[in-house]
């Protein structure tokens, strides 16, 4: 199999000759140079990902802290501390819903 049969039918999609030099003069660029480029960018973008599911995030959170507050007064940290001295409670003494009888 020859070079020039490689690089026609990558990928499946066979190019005549008359449309890989039209490529060739409109791009300046030859067909494998082209390839390559384009494999080797498709693997720095695997490689690279973008931060912005890091900012969406953040920005989820701090929306669900203030509905949160909104909905029943409390702020997250009160919460995570109420939840905290609530297992200690149960861990000390017992599970029993009647603490004070």
């Amino acid at each position: 199999m020859n070079t020039q049969n490689i690089i026609n039918t990558t990928a499946g999609i066979t190019n005549s000759d008359a449309a890989i030099d039209n490529f060739e003069a409109e791009t300046g660029w030859s067909y494998g140079d082209a390839l390559d480029m384009a494999v080797e960018c498709r693997r720095d973008a695997r490689m690279i990902k973008p931060r912005r599911v890091v900012r969406r995030r953040v920005s989820t959170v701090a929306s669900r802290a203030a509905a949160f507050f909104k909905q029943t007064g409390w702020t997250i940290e009160d919460a995570a501390a109420e939840a905290k001295a609530s297992m200690r409670d149960r861990r000390l003494f017992g599970s029993s819903a009647r603490l004070y009888a």
